[in-house]
């Protein structure tokens, strides 16, 4: 079943100035790609080609100059031309590249995982620690009375970043829009998160776009791949496909900068 749907997303950047005028970045042109249920689509490239750009324009956090997106087969540019509504907001969430930016240090663990609860009428009083500690539990970081005590700078980059999942999760999303989630943490602990995000996607059938410039951890999660090079898609696929047998010479390049070969493909 078709969970998002995007078609001709368009966005460009416009110069300012007035003595000197640079020219104009055309971030995206003509995007269209789809996420069904329960399934992980990774959107890769080299930075600077737009993926970011494309997951804040679907979070609604970016306006799109042209195009349209559907969620759950609503047009919702058209239904919601300005701001993202609450329902929308929790059917499409994001987990952001940098686990010790999206933290505040000055709240607890519980603080953070209260608030989107709070924020949308899903839980009382009464309940929140409850749902706390089913979220922390969830995400695996036990014990789970301390961990929702604790604060985000005793916490590893590892911790912090399963917070972040968890923080996601509360609003119970159709949509999770995964940016770089591993890039900055440590390699030993990449594998965990990627494995996290799968169990997730069975358990919760969930809907994931991987945003990621590293085809290795692409290669271990998703089913299909989408590469986009200076904002246009060069090449789509299912994800063995794309890797065995690339037909862009840019996927090829891409392919180049593996870092870890023995990086298999994760068990079905």
């Amino acid at each position: 079943m078709e969970l998002l749907r995007l078609c001709n997303i368009t966005k460009t950047y416009r110069s300012s100035g007035i003595l000197r005028r640079r020219p104009d970045v055309h971030a995206l042109r003509d995007v269209s790609l789809h996420v069904n249920r329960s399934e992980i689509v990774g959107l890769v490239g080299a930075s600077g080609c737009g993926k970011s750009t494309l997951g804040r324009i679907i979070l609604r956090l970016e306006r799109a100059d042209g195009g349209k997106l559907w969620l759950n087969e609503r047009e919702m540019f058209h239904a919601e031309p300005r701001r993202a509504s609450f329902a929308y907001r929790s059917l499409v969430q994001m987990i952001f590249q940098d686990p010790f930016a999206s933290l505040n240090p000055a709240h607890s663990v519980a603080y953070h995982l209260e608030r989107p609860l709070l924020r949308h009428g899903l839980a009382t009083q009464g309940e929140f620690k409850k749902r706390v500690h089913d979220l922390l539990h969830m995400v695996g970081l036990t014990p789970v009375e301390r961990m929702a005590q604790a604060y985000p700078y005793v916490l590893s980059g590892g911790q912090r970043q399963r917070v972040a999942i968890a923080r996601a999760l509360a609003v119970n999303p159709r949509l999770i829009v995964a940016d770089e989630p591993t890039s900055m943490l440590d390699v030993s602990i990449r594998m965990d998160i990627l494995n996290l995000l799968a169990r997730l996607r069975r358990e919760q059938e969930l809907g994931l776009l991987l945003i990621t410039h590293d085809l290795a951890s692409a290669r271990y999660l998703t089913d299909r791949l989408i590469v986009l090079n200076q904002g246009v898609i060069v090449e789509s696929g299912p994800t063995e496909s794309v890797i065995n047998g690339p037909k862009d010479p840019y996927t090829a390049l891409l392919l180049d900068a593996i870092r870890n070969p023995r990086l298999e493909r994760r068990p079905s």
